[in-house]
């Protein structure tokens, strides 16, 4: 697999935002009808929580290019996009770390009835590669918790 690097990876992921929230029809006429949480949910502020829509592959096609790799849809919900860290090597308590391990990165997105497009997801980064990867996600609007 080759490598990419940390900021094509941030850029991608902007883009792929972007694509997710134009593509596909999920927030048009009926798609969220059926979804609708039933009566006893409710969100912080009491109003009904949103649930996911249910999406295809080809509903996440934009997303796998912008990002230069495919993901696995799961329940037809979610999807997952992982990034493995190959280049980096971790030894804990004499332990090797692998990537499959602990050294991934990945980025989930799931669509909703009004259309919008929610992603998550974790980045594993060096302590020097931290104010770069900071600032990129700042500059593409991705919140960071």
């Amino acid at each position: 697999m080759a490598q990419v690097s940390l900021a094509r990876l941030l850029a991608a992921v902007g883009v792929a935002v972007l694509v997710a929230g134009c593509s596909g029809d999920a927030g048009d006429s009926d798609a969220g009808d059926s979804a609708a949480p039933p009566a006893h949910q409710s969100n912080a502020r009491g109003g009904p929580v949103a649930e996911p829509v249910t999406t295809q592959d080809s509903d996440w096609e934009g997303v796998a290019e912008a990002l230069g790799r495919s993901g696995t849809l799961s329940n037809g919900t979610v999807y997952r996009v992982g990034f493995p860290r190959r280049d980096l090597s971790v030894t804990s308590r004499d332990v090797a770390v692998t990537p499959g391990l602990a050294l991934g990165s990945y980025v989930v997105f799931a669509r909703y009835p009004d259309g919008q497009t929610m992603m998550m997801g974790d980045l594993v980064v060096t302590e020097d590669e931290l104010p770069r990867v900071t600032d990129a996600l700042h500059a593409n609007g991705i919140g960071q918790t």
